[in-house]
């Protein structure tokens, strides 16, 4: 299958999450094949949400290079990735990480091309990454619910593991490389 096809196939894929379709598993390529594929998405999104902004001028963090940044997400999935299979782990379900890896990656990447959409046309919309932000809860949901199979309370679960390693490693990797969020002057 060639990258093309399977973008095509995961944006049905998505489009299952969206639509809390119990097939929307069908739709992702879990095996090691589909994992390069979705890797490879997953790394375009990483480069377009450092660019985008930069070639468009909106640069939020005038310090902050695209490289670093892109270093920066990538390391930040690194550590809740780590999460998502100590979690799974924890539940006897680390069998499904390469099945959440692939559904997460590919669904990153079409919501970060979304959310570049506005940027695109100078637009900054908060009521647009509200509803962007609502979707990509019900999709990370379903990811778990209908393609891990997961009940609630193992999913909450999953959820603040991914908040609290995402947490973990903002501090860590704002102490380590000097990043600075917080009232956007160099360091």
């Amino acid at each position: 299958m060639t990258f093309i096809n399977e973008m095509i196939l995961a944006a049905r894929g998505m489009n299952a999450l969206v639509s809390n379709d119990k097939n929307a598993v069908k739709f992702f390529d879990n095996s090691y094949y589909g994992f390069i594929g979705a890797s490879i998405a997953l790394l375009i999104s990483l480069a377009i949400s450092a660019f985008l902004p930069t070639i468009m001028g909106q640069a939020g963090e005038p310090h902050l290079s695209a490289f670093k940044s892109i270093i920066f997400a990538a390391s930040i999935y690194a550590v809740q990735i780590g999460a998502a299979a100590i979690v799974l782990n924890q539940i006897n379900r680390l069998n499904a990480l390469l099945t959440f890896l692939v559904a997460d990656f590919w669904t990153t990447f079409f919501i970060t091309i979304i959310m570049s959409i506005p940027t695109l046309f100078g637009v900054n919309s908060s009521l647009f990454t509200l509803i962007i932000a609502i979707v990509i809860l019900v999709v990370k949901i379903n990811i778990l619910r209908l393609l891990i199979k997961l009940p609630a309370m193992q999913i909450i679960m999953f959820f603040i593991a991914q908040i609290v390693a995402g947490f973990v490693g903002v501090i860590f990797l704002s102490t380590v490389f000097d990043f600075n969020f917080i009232n956007n002057q160099p360091m």
